[in-house]
């Protein structure tokens, strides 16, 4: 008896020390693989010299090495660079509770939590977790700079002027916070502050193309179109592959000259500009070359990218009631007062579709 008591003591005893073990191998790997994180997303993200920003850049181009990271920021990273930003804001949820970070790492993790949203139009979201990282990382030039581009989008001009003073207050020399401190600067109508703190982005980097295109599209806006088209020429000639100087040339050629718009606005498609718009402004102006079946073509191109966009749909029912397909424009104006109820053109068009078809006579 006392044997058997003896071997179950002993088993006891055994049982303790092998969970003791396993929970402090457990704990000795959670630590290093959390080292391992820490020191990783630092080195990616926050190097010796290297500028947070052009990481950014590296992150988007899918130049980052994630290999040495653990799961589950890797599968993060990943979901971020194939722009599957709910995923990827998901998988950094997880990594922040498996995960014990410190300041740094998990500031640098929100910053990237609030790029997520921002790409997916959730700027509340967006400013909640840019708000955390500054509170985490002391002097985050660019998570100040962050939000003055994030409060600008949301039309808080002021509170974007404030948070790019910050971070140049920081960095004096940071392109990316003078650039949207212009932004701020022409929101709030000083225009000349704006134009400044853009030759300011320019001395400071001359490759920095938003730089050209954002004193064109202030041109832009005020109709000083030759003006516009020399800076969008400019953005081109430093990146031939930006999208949004190809698409504004396009709308400013669209009634002088057609020919050069329609190429305009497939180089501003073949870049990457917003499929729907792009498509959208081709239908415009082949319609307006006498070109319906091309005009049409455009026309369910765009609806393929975005089949809420009821400007499309209005312009394809134009197109039908010239082609003399009733039926089929009514569908489409019905599909315009679906998305835009009340949209007047829709409106009028469907009462001359009905007039044309003798329906309530």
């Amino acid at each position: 008896m006392q044997n058997r008591t003896i071997r179950t003591t002993s088993k006891i005893t055994a049982a303790v020390i092998y969970l003791f073990l396993s929970s402090f191998i457990l704990i000795a790997t959670e630590a290093n693989a959390t080292k391992t994180a820490d020191a990783v997303i630092k080195e990616l993200f926050w190097g010796e010299g290297r500028n947070f920003q052009q990481s950014m850049t590296r992150l988007t181009n899918s130049e980052i090495p994630i290999k040495d990271l653990p799961c589950p920021l890797d599968s993060a990273i990943m979901a971020f660079t194939h722009s599957n930003y709910e995923k990827s804001i998901s998988y950094f949820d997880k990594a922040l509770i498996d995960w014990i970070f410190e300041d740094t790492a998990k500031g640098i993790i929100n910053y990237l939590q609030s790029e997520a949203f921002r790409r997916l139009n959730k700027l509340d979201s967006a400013l909640a977790h840019l708000h955390l990282a500054i509170r985490l990382i002391e002097k985050f030039e660019s998570g100040y700079s962050n939000l003055s581009f994030i409060y600008a989008l949301k039309h808080d001009f002021e509170t974007a002027y404030s948070y790019a003073d910050i971070a140049l207050q920081i960095d004096p020399n940071y392109p990316e916070a003078w650039n949207n401190k212009s932004k701020a600067l022409i929101g709030l109508g000083r225009y000349d502050e704006g134009f400044q703190c853009l030759d300011k982005v320019i001395n400071l980097d001359s490759t920095f193309t938003v730089a050209y295109y954002n004193k064109g599209l202030v041109y832009f806006e005020q109709k000083k179109y030759q003006k516009a088209l020399e800076y969008f020429r400019l953005a081109i000639n430093k990146s031939d592959s930006f999208p949004a100087a190809w698409y504004r040339m396009a709308l400013i050629y669209m009634e002088s000259n057609p020919d050069s718009a329609l190429c305009f606005a497939r180089q501003a498609l073949k870049y990457g500009y917003h499929c729907n718009e792009c498509w959208f402004l081709q239908g415009i102006i082949l319609k307006a070359s006498n070109n319906p079946n091309g005009a049409m073509a455009a026309c369910d191109s765009g609806l393929k990218c975005n089949a809420e966009d009821y400007r499309i749909w209005q312009n394809k029912a134009s197109l039908l009631v010239e082609l003399k397909q009733y039926g089929e424009a009514l569908k489409c104006c019905d599909s315009v007062l679906k998305i835009n109820p009340g949209f007047y053109m829709a409106v009028n068009l469907k009462k001359e579709i009905l007039r044309i078809m003798g329906v309530g006579k």
